[in-house]
This record gives C-alpha cells, structure tokens and sequence, in this order.
C-alpha cells in the first residue's frame, strides 16, 4: 500500500496490523525499515540487503526500538538505476543474519508510488536527462 502518514512517499506491508516493511524516498535518499527480524546480540548489527530484481543494496542498519519491536533501518542514495529497477520488479527482497523476506509488489500501488518518488526526487534522479 502507498502510505501518505508518513512525510515522504512510502509502500508499507502491515501482515499483523503493524507495519513490518517501509521502503520510502525521501528526495535523494531511499530508507528502508523492517522489523521482520530479530536483531542479533552484537554491534554492528550485520548488513541488511535489499534485493530488487538484479540490484543489491548492502548497508549496515540502524535499530531503533519502535512500539516494543526493534526495526532495523537502512538508508542509501536514490538513482535512476533504483527507481528503474523498481519499476521492473515484481518483488522485493529483505535479508538480515540468514533471514530473507520477499514483499511481492502490487502493480498499480507500485505505479503510484514511483510516481511520487520520481516526482519528489531532485532534478538530476528523476529530470529528463537524468541516469
């Protein structure tokens, strides 16, 4: 679902009534927040990855406790390449110490929200001669 509560474009999965996956854009920046695992007794946490289609982001995650769950978030620059590869994928991949989740990507709510991130992205990610 394309989530307008928060301040920035935003596809939330909320399985249980709570939201476990966000993926957002903020401008020039994607986050990235799950609370799909547990973290580990370690710091830093291993990486979380993203996995849309052929790309791969790889960043190790901030855990904040949130509604006495812990999310994991990852933050990483936005692209042409991202935004692109989202429009291609029909799924979304969220891996963290051996788990994996896949988020399937509904059409039409995709659609929405790659349009409200390539309208909200800067000139040079979403202008007609960006990438």
């Amino acid at each position: 679902m394309v989530d307008c509560v928060w301040s920035y474009p935003a596809l939330t999965y909320s399985p249980k009534g709570q939201v476990e996956f966000l993926i957002g854009c903020e401008q020039a920046t994607i986050k990235v927040a799950t609370r799909a695992f547990e973290p580990v007794q370690a710091w830093p946490q291993p990486r979380v990855e993203l996995v849309v289609g052929e790309l791969r982001y790889s960043v190790v995650p901030d855990a904040r406790n949130i509604a006495n769950r812990v999310q994991l978030e990852i933050r990483f620059e936005n692209s042409r390449e991202f935004l692109d590869g989202m429009d291609q994928a029909g799924s979304v991949q969220v891996q963290f110490n051996g788990g994996t989740k896949t988020y399937e990507l509904d059409t039409d709510v995709a659609d929405r929200w790659l349009a409200a991130c390539r309208e909200a992205a800067p000139p040079w990610i979403s202008g007609p001669n960006a990438g």
